[in-house]
This record gives structure tokens, C-alpha cells and sequence, in this order.
């Protein structure tokens, strides 16, 4: 059964309802219920529906059931032989509507509806599962240790109080491993076992068999070795769910906060429906403190939204009509209604949880080498420990089996390459949960990597250095012509652009003259846009060019001694092949650009800009951010981006590119890490790419840190795995009892996944 619809009623019909549950209630002996909230609950039964001989048979049956009471709706159809019948208050029972079907001749089979499983549920489900087996097999491990250590190494007790013990203490053991079988048959498994089930499962069988030879042969029960180590391992399993649960805290909060159910306006009720049933006619109704469901337009009303989920934590904006809003941020205001635009995984934060879900599944090199190398060190083990058994044997043949199987035991334990193995599993998910948290998301593991390997970043400057929304300055009319109807050619033009020019020069025609001139502008009979040049339109029989004065000179029209080169970055407008005006731009510089490129430096990168404008500025604005004049590429239209990232590469050099997601394609799409400036919405499908979901460059700061630290603590990491495994000398010696050299092996891994989360 899916999740109660809420509809709000007419208060005369929930007056009704309300009067009729509390007949009903005193005729029951019941006491009467709430008072009417003016709502009610839908329940949608599903049926498949068998016997339909045409479509007259669906609507004839559609018709008995909805006339029903307690029946809100019903839809019959023919085609998939279906019926959803809406059930208000639960007044109709699925037993009564399936005698209600076969009553009319045909036959009913109600329908479960099935509920897909998340990814996020799968993972809490075998934490669960691991939870279970930890207990189940430390508490009767530790039980047979302590009784062992009572009996055996205190010698407590009469002879039959132990021998009772003994039988209590197999009895134990047998718990202990039918509970984690896990651990054998993953052992199974050569890939899982090359790194950790194969040494310990081998240790815990050999631990097993000995103790049972010694048991039969001197009653002596050893089990509690082999017992502890079943529970070790565990014991260490549910300390690296607990511990990768605590790295991706972040990102099961991202998805903990997919909006489930959305109120909708038909009409004039409104509707509380599953997300997935809003449809593009729909209105949605977003109250106060309710996550917005859907990626729309708002229609009425204005609030504060905080959009923390989409843009990282503390970001909040301003909403009012016209304005984006996205899934899963949370309305901290009135109420809004909001236009849908996209819904479920086409939305924003759907996308978003597709970027996770994926990048869960990669792995970084490092942690492919750690696998290679902990896949070695688990023969090595193995060989290790049958030379320290054989050793023994012969060095002390008359001490006992178990003298030379304990030393071997702990050798094997100490050595097993779990800790290696997991050393950069824990950092690189935790930098990528936190740089999440913080509004950057990474495509898979291997950037964090690729990040630590660049030595040259490349900043794309409209949008990225800048806010792209440039300001004009001064508007110089040359010969003898009126500016008022230059200005209103030149408008006419850009109000045809989709350029971020467009809005500057309308905002300076509404200062200059008024709203008047924007109302009365003509529309241009053709239109030709040329990336990184200009436009070329036919406006009232006149051939009017806006541009760069590189596309005057193509055209052949001789300008007033401007070139690329002269301080500012300027638009030229000519009509009828004669230069008529300029206009000095100025787009301002992003607060976040100075520390941006500062960070860059400091971290042994090469900061370059790239830019369509002209070399005088780029440098002037190079000069403030304190890029090296040499390292500005100016003048180059945007097309060509991607050609000077390339011969960048063509020299040896390793190449980040921070852009737009929409506008720097060409230069994001050859780097060797792409931090792409989220842009409507828009997520980039490169691998290897950085999402920086807020405005501004200030993401690569984080992306930077979070690399630095995530491998600063994998190499910490892999120093304490192998500084543990150093132990296996003095349990060769037989200083190091098996007992002790598991909790040696849990002490470790739970120090490098501690360390690991210090990322966070």
C-alpha cells in the first residue's frame, strides 16, 4: 500500500466526516475521536483485474466502484487490466472491494505496491546484519576467554566444575562459529580473501583443529583462541561500517533529505501526493520549514530559502516571483508556490545523489595499490607463519603442539594486511563526504589524486574571476548622429542576446532614458551571433554590427583607433558599415577570487587566466589577483580555450581548469581536473570533475584542502599499518599471545579509521 494521501476538505464535508466517526465511536463504545482538522486520509488500493472483455467493461466497473461511499476515486484501465481505487479514512477494506469486483464478474488480485530499496537502505541493513554478528559472536568469545583463563592459566576449581566448564565452553564455541560463518565463506571468495578472510579464516581453522587434537589427546581446550579470533574479525568488520557510516555522514544527510510527498493545487484543493506523481501542470505548495520538492520557478510569495543541500552549508538566499528554487532545500519563511520545472532524478539534488551514489562506487589509485600491496602481504603472512611453526617444532620438540602453533597463530594474526588494505579507503571517502558538505562534489575518488598531482591552474575569468555581470561604464557616440538612437540600435541587438552584456546595457538605457526606450524597441528582421565575436542584425533596413573590434575589422569597418589592447574591455556598434559608438565595460571582481588564487600559489600551483578580452585589462586585473602577466592568455575567443589547455598539456604540465559548467566547455572538457562552476542546474558528465555547486571559484580552496589532508592522513595511515605489522617479530619470538595480537590487529584498524575521519 503506498503513503496516505492528505486531502484538505471543505470544512462543511470534514464537519460531516468528523460527525459520522463520532457516531460511529459511540455506537462502538469507543471514546470520540479528535476533533475535525479540516483534513482527511486517501489510501490508494491496487488491483489487477482479470475478465475485462473491452473498454465499455473498465468504465462500467470504474463507475460501480466510484459510486461507493467512502470511495474518493477509482480508475479502471483496460489495457494493463488495472484498477487504483482512493479510499477515504480506511471506510473500505481491500477484502471488500475485492467481493465488490467479483460480484460484477470478474476477478481481483490486490497489488503490494513494491517499494524500491535505496542504496542508502542496503548499506544500513548490512550494518545492522553486522551489528548482530558482532555481538553474537564477541559475548560467547569472551566467555570462553574468561573461562579458559579461570580453568586453564589460574586452575580454579574442582576437576568436575571444569569438566562441566569445558562442555559449556564447546557449546560456546560452536555459537560462536555458526554465528560468523561470514568470515569462511567469504574466505571463499579470492578476491575479498587476498586481503584479510584468508589469513584469519586459516588462522581460525587451524586454531580450531589444534585445539580439538589437544582436546582428545590431553584434554586441554585451546578454543578460545580460535573463538577470538572468529570474533575479531567481526568485531573489525562492524568497526569499518561504523567507522565508513561516520565518513559518509554527509552524504547520507544529502540524501536524507530527498522530498518524499508535495502538496499540490488542482483547482482549488490541494493535494499531499508522492513526488514522483507531480506533474508539470501541477502548482506546488511549499509551507514554512518545508523542504521544496521539486526544481521550479516561484510563482508568489517571497522568503528566505536555505539551499544548504544544493550549495554546501550556511548558504540562504533571497527568494521572490521569478526566481529559481531547487529540491530539497528547506523554505524558512511564508508560504511559496513554485512552478515545477524538474522533478525526482532530473532535478538538481536528484542529480546530485546520482554524482554520490557513483562516486561511492570508484576507487582511488592509492587504494588500488593498497589493495595490491595488502594482496601480497597475505602470502607473505601465510609463508611467514608455516616457517615459524616448523621452527618451533624443531626447536622445542617436546614442549607441545600448541607452543609452536601460538606463536605461528599470533605471527599470522599481527600480519594480516587488514589495517593496509583500509589505510586509504577511510580518508578518500571522508574528503569526499566533507568536500560535499561544504558545496563540492566529486565524480569519483581518483580527482582527489589527480588534484594532488597538478602543478598549473588555469581560471577561466567571466564568471569565475568575476561575477559576469558587467557594468557599463562610459558610452562614447562618434560622428554626427543623435546617441539616443545609436543607443536604441545597439539595444535593439542585445535584446535579442542571451550575453550577460544584455542586461548591463539595458540597465544603463532604464538609468540614462528611462523605461521608455526598453518598451519601444524593434525587433531585429535577422540575427547572427558569432561566439567570442559579436552579432550581426538587420534593424529597420540597417546592417547594425555589436561586437568586438576584432569583428569590425573582419567586416572591414575602420573605428576611432580602439583595439583589443587599449585599457578596458569595449563594444563597438557600427551601422551600415560605419563606426557609430563604444561602450568601456566593467565587470567586478568576485570577493573570492584574491584568497582563490593566493591558495593556488601556496600550494605549488601555476595560477594562469584565460580570457575573450582584451590583453590591457586581463593584465591590469592579473596584476591584482597576482598572476604573472606572462601567464595571461588574452584576446582568445572561448571556442579556443580548450586548444591553450592543451599545449599546456603538449609541455609536460598537468592542467586544472576552473569554469562555468555551461559557458568554458571547450576548456574544462581536455583538463586533467575540471572545477566546474554549477550553472543553471547544469552538472558536467567529464570524470575526473569538481562540482562546485556554490558561486565563485572559493571551491577549489576546499577541493585543494580536502586533498591535502585526505592524503596526508593515508600516508599516516599506511605508516601505522606497517609499523603494526613490525609486531609479527616479537609474536615470532612467542612474546605476543594470539589473544593479545587480535586485539592488536582490531587496536590498529580502529586507529587508522579514527585517523581517517580527522579529514572530517
Amino acid at each position: 500500500m503506498t503513503q496516505p494521501i492528505v486531502v484538505r476538505m471543505r470544512t462543511d464535508r470534514a464537519e460531516v466526516e468528523a460527525a459520522r466517526r463520532q457516531e460511529v465511536h459511540a455506537a462502538l463504545g469507543m471514546e470520540a475521536g479528535p476533533p475535525a482538522t479540516g483534513v482527511c486520509t486517501l489510501d490508494r488500493l491496487h488491483f489487477t483485474v482479470t475478465g475485462m472483455a473491452s473498454r465499455a467493461d473498465a468504465r462500467r466497473l470504474e463507475r460501480r466502484l466510484a459510486a461507493l461511499d467512502g470511495v474518493e476515486e477509482a480508475t479502471v484501465a483496460f489495457h494493463n487490466d488495472s484498477a487504483v481505487v482512493a479510499v477515504l479514512d480506511g471506510r473500505m477494506t481491500s477484502a471488500e472491494l475485492d467481493h465488490i469486483i467479483r460480484a460484477q464478474g470478474f476477478r481481483a488480485y490486490e497489488l503490494e505496491e513494491e517499494g524500491q530499496t535505496t542504496p542508502q537502505e542496503v548499506r544500513q541493513q548490512r550494518h545492522r546484519g553486522l551489528v548482530i554478528n558482532a555481538l553474537a559472536t564477541a559475548v560467547p568469545a569472551l566467555l570462553v576467554l574468561g573461562a579458559a583463563v579461570a580453568t586453564r592459566e589460574l586452575q580454579l576449581g574442582t576437576e568436575r566444575l571444569r569438566t562441566v566448564i569445558t562442555n559449556v565452553e564447546l557449546l560456546l564455541v560452536a555459537a560462536v562459529f555458526w554465528y560468523g560463518r561470514d568470515l569462511f565463506i567469504t574466505m571463499s571468495d579470492s578476491g575479498a580473501g587476498a586481503r584479510r578472510e584468508l589469513p584469519l579464516g586459516l588462522a581460525a581453522g587451524f586454531a580450531a583443529a589444534t585445539s580439538a587434537l589437544a582436546f582428545f589427546q590431553q584434554r586441554e581446550p585451546y578454543f578460545d583462541v580460535a573463538a577470538v579470533i572468529v570474533a575479531g574479525y567481526h568485531v573489525g568488520a562492524w568497526l569499518e561500517s561504523w567507522l565508513h557510516r561516520k565518513a559518509e555522514r554527509h552524504f547520507d544527510s544529502l540524501v536524507a533529505v530527498r522530498p518524499r510527498q508535495a502538496t499540490v493545487r488542482r483547482g482549488e484543493r490541494e493535494f499531499r501526493i508522492a513526488v514522483n506523481d507531480i506533474v508539470e501542470t501541477d502548482l506546488i505548495v511549499v509551507g514554512r520549514d518545508e523542504l521544496v520538492p521539486v526544481d521550479g520557478v516561484v510563482l508568489s510569495g517571497g522568503c528566505v530559502v536555505d539551499e544548504a543541500t544544493v550549495m554546501g552549508a550556511g548558504a540562504a538566499h533571497q527568494k521572490s516571483e521569478g526566481d529559481h528554487v531547487y529540491a530539497g532545500t528547506r523554505n524558512r519563511g511564508d508560504e511559496l508556490v513554485v512552478r515545477p520545472e524538474r522533478i525526482g532524478a532530473q532535478t538538481v539534488l536528484g542529480r546530485m545523489l546520482d554524482v554520490v551514489e557513483r562516486a561511492r562506487e570508484t576507487r582511488a589509485p592509492v587504494q588500488v595499490q593498497g589493495d595490491k600491496l595488502a594482496a601480497v602481504a597475505a602470502p607473505v603472512a601465510l609463508l611467514a607463519s608455516g616457517a615459524v611453526f616448523v621452527a618451533w617444532r624443531f626447536q622445542a620438540p617436546d614442549m607441545g603442539m600448541w607452543s609452536a602453533v601460538a606463536p605461528a597463530l599470533a605471527l599470522l594474526v599481527v600480519m594480516t594486511p587488514w589495517a593496509l588494505g583500509w589505510a586509504s579507503a577511510l580518508p578518500v571517502v571522508a574528503g569526499m563526504t566533507q568536500a560535499a558538505h561544504l558545496g563540492v562534489l566529486m565524480r569519483d575518488a581518483e580527482v582527489l589524486e589527480v588534484i594532488r598531482g597538478l602543478d598549473t591552474m588555469v581560471f577561466e575569468k567571466a564568471g569565475t574571476l568575476t561575477l559576469d555581470r558587467p557594468e557599463v561604464e562610459a558610452l562614447e557616440v562618434f560622428g554626427s548622429v543623435d546617441p539616443k538612437e545609436s543607443l536604441r540600435l545597439l539595444l535593439a541587438v542585445e535584446n535579442q542576446s542571451r550575453h550577460a552584456v544584455r542586461e548591463a546595457f539595458l540597465d544603463y538605457a532604464r538609468e540614462e532614458f528611462g523605461d521608455e526606450m526598453i518598451a519601444d524597441l524593434p525587433t531585429p528582421r535577422t540575427f547572427r551571433s558569432i561566439p567570442g565575436r559579436g552579432i550581426i542584425a538587420m534593424v529597420e533596413d540597417h546592417e547594425v554590427v555589436v561586437g568586438t573590434g576584432a569583428l569590425l575589422d573582419e567586416k572591414g569597418i575602420a573605428y576611432d583607433g580602439n583595439s583589443n589592447d587599449e585599457p578596458g574591455s569595449w563594444v563597438y556598434a557600427a551601422v551600415d558599415g560605419k563606426f557609430r559608438a563604444r561602450a568601456r565595460l566593467f565587470d567586478p571582481l568576485r570577493e573570492d577570487s584574491l584568497p582563490t588564487v593566493a591558495r593556488a600559489k601556496a600550494d605549488g600551483l601555476r595560477p594562469m587566466m584565460v580570457t575573450a578580452e582584451g590583453r590591457a585589462d586581463a593584465e591590469k586585473l592579473a596584476a591584482t589577483l597576482g598572476i604573472d602577466p606572462t601567464d595571461v592568455r588574452a584576446g582568445i575567443d572561448t571556442t579556443e580555450h580548450g586548444q591553450v589547455v592543451r599545449t599546456l598539456q603538449a609541455a609536460g604540465l598537468r592542467v586544472g581548469v576552473v569554469g562555468s559548467s555551461v559557458n568554458d566547455q571547450q576548456s574544462l572538457a581536455p583538463a586533467d581536473a575540471a572545477f566546474a562552476l554549477m550553472s543553471g542546474g547544469e552538472l558536467p558528465e567529464k570524470p575526473h570533475a569538481v562540482l562546485l555547486l556554490r558561486p565563485g571559484a572559493r571551491g577549489v580552496i576546499i577541493a585543494l584542502d580536502v586533498a591535502r589532508r585526505a592524503f596526508t592522513a593515508t600516508r599516516w595511515n599506511l605508516r601505522a599499518s606497517l609499523l603494526s605489522m613490525c609486531a609479527a617479530v616479537p609474536a615470532a619470538l612467542g612474546f605476543v599471545p594470539p589473544v593479545i595480537a587480535v586485539g592488536l590487529m582490531l587496536a590498529t584498524v580502529l586507529a587508522v579509521g579514527l585517523n581517517g575521519l580527522r579529514v572530517l
